[in-house]
């Protein structure tokens, strides 16, 4: 295992403005996976991008029950983070995917679930740098119920609005599952949409 100065000092080297003390917004940090397919610093192997809509230009005040390692807002109105670890419990039912086909899943699933284009990108992103810590790649990926999401990472939203949260948990392909159906959101004017995995 390399030396954390040692990671630090790679990433510096490829040539990208700024350097890893920077906090690098979303979309940078999507440029580098898709350039490098190296995504640098990622500790905890946990976190979700949160996105807030509303017609009328409300400001959310968003809190999260769970210490967050990093934090960063970005200027289409999400804002990605990571937490300490928790343990979360293997679906019942999920997909059978290749590493190399998260990126056509994501639209898939991102379709049966109504997400608009915006969220199938941050969807494909989150499932990307989640599935890079399985050595495998032959990938269960399985959707943790949002009221176990709920309860190991709480979250509260002022003023309260529908929130839909979205995290699939990914781990080395086992036996053969079951997909599950999937219930389209539900969408309004005001609302909180979060999409993120975890590896396992």
């Amino acid at each position: 295992m390399p030396e954390i100065s040692d990671v630090i000092a790679q990433f510096d080297q490829l040539g990208l403005t700024g350097n890893a003390a920077e906090i690098r917004e979303l979309n940078k940090l999507n440029d580098e996976w898709t350039d490098y397919n190296f995504c640098p610093l990622r500790l905890t192997g946990s976190s979700p991008t949160l996105i807030g809509y509303d017609t009328s230009g409300q400001v959310y005040e968003v809190k999260v029950g769970r210490k967050i390692v990093y934090l960063n807002t970005n200027s289409d109105n999400t804002v990605y983070y990571e937490y300490l670890p928790v343990s979360f419990n293997k679906p019942d039912e999920g997909w059978d995917i290749n590493k190399s086909a998260l990126k056509q899943f994501a639209q898939k699933i991102g379709g049966e679930l109504g997400l608009n284009d915006a969220e199938v990108v941050k969807l494909s992103f989150e499932l990307n740098l989640a599935s890079a810590k399985i050595t495998s790649n032959n990938l269960f990926v399985g959707l943790i119920s949002q009221e176990e999401v709920n309860q190991k990472v709480p979250l509260k939203v002022t003023p309260s609005v529908p929130t839909f949260r979205y995290h699939f948990y990914i781990s080395k392909a086992g036996s053969s599952v079951i997909a599950p159906v999937l219930t389209p959101v539900s969408r309004s004017g005001s609302m909180v949409l979060e999409v993120g995995a975890v590896a396992r």
